[in-house]
């Protein structure tokens, strides 16, 4: 995988291949951290924040707070 973007879209294609529904990729920028939203089997919303490197830090954990509340996941 040459980038981010590509594997999120690595992602999105595993979470549908495993029989997930409801999911979608959201835009590049300005998602508010939430890069993938599923439902899953028990039919609760969840969103994946997708990182190709090591560590994320704080920043991208503070951005998925603000992503799950956007998306309606809680």
């Amino acid at each position: 995988m040459e980038d981010g973007s590509e594997f999120e879209m690595y992602l999105y294609r595993l979470f549908i291949e495993l029989g997930y529904s409801n999911v979608y990729k959201t835009v590049g920028s300005r998602d508010f951290g939430a890069d993938i939203v599923f439902t899953d089997r028990e039919g609760i919303r969840k969103v994946v924040q997708a990182k190709r490197y090591t560590d994320s830090g704080f920043g991208g954990r503070k951005c998925s707070t603000g992503g799950i509340l956007l998306y309606e996941v809680l």
